[in-house]
């Protein structure tokens, strides 16, 4: 562009470069591994973008346990204890967790930690209470990783709809995008007073969003 007289004004276009996070799965919902940058094409708008940089490395994550331990789940917390403990169990070394709870409260374990005793100590502690804040939960565990570097994840397990949340799903899945935490959702199925709990929709939707995923476990499934 001419500016006025002979001087040359010069603007530059800024390029603002945006990290996607996949988790990419068979149709048996099995994790696919080994993927390259050839394997993706990134679109905007239907367009075709460059991508920049790409890295699927075994990175070190540090993961927010967080179990529902509502009134619903009196039945089913055998389940959601071994399941929690199966996947504490297979953390690398290098990952780093904190364990909570959540119900009419929300509760955390003391610090983070590699000792995987530890933390299945702490999944067997928590307290127990009635309604469901699973997106307060969500929230709460946003602001644990919030001076955390490097891969952050957070990992819900939870048999039903959200009941008395104060922070909405939106707010939530606005906040994980910006803060670049991936959200995995675990959903049980439980029975309580007859009936047969349903997990909360928007839990599969918040892990699409943010490049994490979503499973049902059933009672016989393969923990």
């Amino acid at each position: 562009a001419t500016a006025l007289g002979a001087q040359q004004a010069t603007f530059k276009a800024g390029t603002q470069v945006v990290s996607i996070f996949a988790t990419v799965t068979d149709p048996q919902r099995r994790l696919i591994p080994n993927l390259t940058q050839d394997d993706f094409t990134v679109f905007d708008n239907e367009k075709p973008q460059p991508v920049v940089y790409f890295d699927n490395s075994i990175r070190p994550i540090t993961v927010v346990v967080m179990l529902d331990t509502s009134g619903s789940m009196t039945l089913t917390i055998d389940l959601l204890k071994q399941a929690a403990e199966q996947f504490l169990l297979r953390l690398l070394p290098e990952d780093k967790a904190r364990v909570g709870a959540f119900n009419d409260k929300i509760q955390f374990n003391a610090r983070w930690s590699n000792d995987r005793d530890q933390l299945i100590t702490d999944a067997k502690n928590l307290d127990f209470g009635n309604g469901t804040r699973l997106w307060d939960a969500a929230a709460a565990s946003l602001d644990e990783l919030k001076a955390i570097d490097g891969r952050k994840v957070i990992l819900l397990f939870t048999d039903g709809d959200d009941t008395e949340s104060r922070v909405r799903l939106g707010t939530v899945m606005d906040r994980a995008r910006a803060e670049e935490v991936m959200i995995y959702a675990i959903g049980l199925e439980s029975k309580f007073l007859g009936q047969t709990t349903k997990p909360d929709g928007g839990l599969r939707k918040i892990a699409e969003e943010t490049g994490g995923g979503y499973f049902e476990l059933k009672r016989a499934a393969d923990l």
